[in-house]
């Protein structure tokens, strides 16, 4: 069976559907009712699914039952906005965890141990610069090219 894992953004949830008409949703991902404008969600090679949390300013990963494992707040670093929206994090083949970080005009890199082991742009400073460690504006989205990509395995 195709089964499909959908950020509901605006429902503040991720969602399993199946893939037949009609659809039915098979699991929901909320942290316990916790997130806020879920950006983005992968499923991840453990079974847990990790969840861009966007409007708590955090990433977090959830087991099959929804109980949190893992978080990483972006806005509680010094010189952060006070609430920069990351939409998108994927977790890499070597298990550190790739964040957008939108609004503090970055791209990190996060250890299990949530230590920023590597950072594009200056935190909080929006600009261009054809050096992306110097400046970035509200980055969206990246991803590290060959690497896992957010693609949930058959």
């Amino acid at each position: 069976m195709i089964i499909f894992l959908i950020s509901d953004e605006n429902n503040n949830r991720a969602i399993e559907v199946t893939h037949t008409t009609p659809s039915h949703i098979i699991a929901t991902f909320t942290a316990h009712g916790t997130v806020s404008g879920v950006a983005f969600a992968s499923r991840l090679p453990n079974g847990n699914t990790l969840l861009t949390d966007s409007n708590n300013n955090r990433i977090v990963e959830v087991d099959h039952f929804d109980n949190p494992v893992w978080q990483y707040f972006t806005n509680t670093r010094p010189g952060s906005n006070p609430s920069p929206l990351p939409t998108r994090a994927v977790r890499l083949a070597n298990s550190n965890t790739l964040i957008s970080d939108q609004f503090n005009d970055q791209v990190i890199e996060v250890t299990s141990s949530m230590v920023i082991v590597a950072s594009y742009g200056t935190i909080n400073d929006p600009g261009f610069s054809s050096m992306t460690a110097v400046d970035m504006n509200a980055p969206y989205s990246a991803y590290v090219i060959g690497d896992y990509t957010g693609i949930t395995p058959p």
